[in-house]
């Protein structure tokens, strides 16, 4: 009975977030959050195919005349990127967050190793016409901030295949503890080094109390801000750069949360037996959402 319940529940989240998202890039529930390969319960951090994840985006910037990589976001719509506001701003003196000017950023889609820019023919390279960071975007300490969301919107629509479409974002109330989740991003290895190939790890959410153990100080700062930590197996684990975290539910993946800080020894290497701090974008997707009207 609960079971159907439940059932009910996720259906009626489910339905009510379509109407949600009907604007003019709308979601195809077929398309929203489904990839043709399947994740798996895998331990360790593991290279992603191209199938897999396809709606990871690797986000460039132009700075004097060269282009760098500085970080992913995921595809939310046929024109709309979600990011880490780090990946195209700087913190002002107030350490508000400030956007670089769009045309200096360019987004790729559908390529899991940077050096496949070099060489595959089915990736796709889109410019940016805006930048919008969440207004209350904020560097608390120099490791913490919050809201720290930026939406891009693409210069035009891209097409989706096997290799390209959005996520879904999370509609659910529910905290989801002891869920499965994947940590998804070009993050550091155990050297320390940010990475080439676009990696995934399994990881776990974890009970709030034994989160706020670990995060009392980032917790008492935060406000309001709703955060959740997981936790990998201990060999393995998200790093910095690593930053979207995603669950599936049924047939479909959500963009559940989005790095926020995690343990870093001195040589840049992450702590993988401690957890690992997020911020749960619920609350704020009623903004994400006016950003795609």
């Amino acid at each position: 009975m609960i079971k159907k319940i439940l059932i009910s529940l996720i259906v009626l989240a489910t339905i009510s977030y379509a109407a949600m998202l009907n604007y003019k890039y709308n979601y195809d529930d077929s398309i929203c959050g489904i990839m043709s390969r399947s994740a798996g319960l895998i331990i360790g951090g593991k290279h992603s195919s191209r199938s897999q994840f396809p709606w990871m985006a690797v986000i460039a910037v132009k700075n004097n005349k060269h282009w760098t990589h500085q970080g992913s976001g995921s595809l939310i719509s046929s024109r709309h990127v979600l990011s880490y506001v780090g990946t195209v701003s700087y913190p002002d003196v107030n350490n508000k967050w400030i956007s670089v000017s769009a045309d200096r950023v360019e987004v790729f889609l559908g390529v899991t190793n940077k050096n496949d820019l070099k060489k595959l023919e089915s990736w796709t390279k889109v410019g940016v016409s805006k930048i919008v960071e969440h207004p209350n975007a904020k560097m608390l300490i120099k490791s913490m901030t919050i809201n720290k969301i930026a939406i891009l919107t693409l210069a035009h629509e891209v097409t989706f295949s096997e290799f390209i479409r959005p996520v879904c974002l999370w509609p659910f109330t529910e905290d989801f503890i002891g869920k499965n989740a994947f940590a998804v991003g070009y993050g550091r290895d155990e050297t320390g080094r940010k990475t080439l190939n676009r990696k995934h790890v399994h990881v776990t959410i974890i009970d709030q109390k034994k989160c706020e153990k670990f995060y009392n100080k980032e917790f008492q700062i935060a406000n309001e801000t709703k955060l959740f930590c997981t936790i990998g197996d201990g060999d393995s684990g998200p790093c910095i750069y690593d930053d979207m975290l995603y669950i599936k539910v049924n047939a479909h993946w959500y963009l559940k949360g989005i790095l926020t800080t995690s343990y870093v020894f001195d040589d840049g290497s992450c702590v993988t037996d401690r957890p690992t701090l997020y911020e749960d974008i619920t609350p704020i997707i009623s903004w994400i959402i006016d950003q795609m009207k």
